[in-house]
């Protein structure tokens, strides 16, 4: 079966730099010992636990202001941030997200199954296009039109820092990069995990931002984006 690489890695930068202007609010935190809650994808009911940390989960009223996020070319089925932003929110002031995560599926393949070697494929080429050369001329494009549409915010996306491999299982495998993002004459970096899941035999794409401070940043996003991607592959065996 042909299969095109479904990581769309050219928004990825798009993504972390749309959530410096874009803010949305929360539900109240599952109960702890809970399951994790489903979410609906390719036809299936998949299993999402939280990313671990203060982090919770948007609930379906306000997922939809985070869909922006997102690229077309994946559909957003869950979406993760700091409960302490929602008091700002209810100020009526929307702050920058500091630290999110969202879990999406390719819009393409949601009701594809994947067997294991197919998986791999599509891993081995994430690492390889993560490794090269991004071209962020798109996403600079898009961007714009949406910084113009939220609030005229001016954003600049620099090129991003590869960081390799952090993690790698039969069912799971995550890449981080460090990507500098201008507003405002402002210049913030985040540190980004685009961990590549095959959960029920469907493909996920779930992405862990949190803005760098220094080396520990980068530590804290590799334990945690390997422990969240475990997490989710053993919530749906």
């Amino acid at each position: 079966m042909k299969f095109v690489l479904l990581v769309p890695l050219r928004r990825v930068c798009l993504t972390a730099a749309v959530s410096l202007i874009l803010l949305a609010s929360l539900h109240p935190q599952d109960k702890e010992g809970a399951p994790p809650p489903t979410y609906r994808a390719g036809g299936l009911s998949i299993a999402i636990p939280p990313p671990g940390g203060d982090l919770v989960e948007a609930g379906p009223d306000y997922r939809v202001v985070l869909e922006p996020l997102a690229p077309d070319a994946n559909r957003l089925l869950a979406a993760f941030v700091l409960p302490g932003d929602m008091t700002v929110i209810r100020t009526g002031t929307y702050p920058p997200l500091t630290n999110y995560a969202l879990v999406e599926i390719p819009r393409r393949a949601e009701f594809i199954d994947v067997d294991a070697d197919t998986f791999k494929t599509i891993v081995d080429g994430t690492g390889k296009q993560l490794a090269g050369n991004l071209d962020l001329s798109d996403s600079q494009e898009e961007l714009n039109q949406r910084s113009k549409a939220l609030n005229k915010t001016t954003v600049t996306l620099d090129k991003p820092v590869p960081l390799g491999l952090f993690f790698s299982s039969p069912d799971a495998s995550g890449f981080g990069m460090i990507m500098p993002v201008l507003a405002n004459g402002v210049t913030t970096r985040v540190v980004a995990v685009i961990s590549v899941l095959r959960v029920q035999k469907r493909v996920l794409i779930a992405y862990t931002y949190q803005v760098f401070k220094d080396e520990s940043t980068v530590k804290l996003m590799q334990a945690t984006s390997e422990k969240w991607a475990k997490a989710i592959c053993d919530a749906n065996r």
